[in-house]
């Protein structure tokens, strides 16, 4: 496994609590991942972004750090979870949510692991990928966000 990469939980969470202190990169970083025009600065931090955040980049490529290199994601989907009950308070977002993701199935990172992910607007973090069941020859690829 790569250095890259943590696999534990402990290490989502530990990373999920510096998600709000990393930069943003420049237009320059990330110019071979933008599909949709013009990129704009986001209204609020990526640990902040919320389900309707998200699916404004839906079509948006991504590129993730995986165990073959820098290679590119494309955001396809983006689903709200019903949740039951009242959400814990200072919880940053008001809804739980997946974002699919499709990548290239040779290519593509293995999973279950703790990756670096950046994007033309939303900039650099590492997100906890899931690989979920290939579809029409890509991979499927899902991060939650509660």
């Amino acid at each position: 496994m790569s250095q890259n990469m943590v696999s534990s939980r402990r290490g989502f969470v530990a990373a999920g609590a510096a998600l709000v202190a990393l930069p943003l990169v420049t237009r320059a970083d990330v110019a071979d991942t933008a599909t949709n025009g013009e990129a704009s600065a986001p209204s609020r931090p990526f640990a902040l972004q919320t389900a309707a955040d998200w699916q404004k980049q839906v079509g948006w490529r991504f590129a993730v750090q995986g165990e073959q290199g820098r290679v590119p994601m494309r955001l396809v989907a983006v689903h709200e979870v019903t949740e039951k009950g009242k959400r814990p308070a200072g919880v940053a977002r008001g809804s739980s949510f997946v974002a699919m993701f499709e990548a290239d199935l040779g290519s593509s990172p293995a999973g279950n692991a703790l990756y670096k992910v950046s994007h033309p607007t939303l900039g650099k973090t590492d997100l906890f990928l899931t690989r979920a069941a290939d579809k029409n020859g890509n991979a499927r690829i899902s991060a939650a966000f509660s």
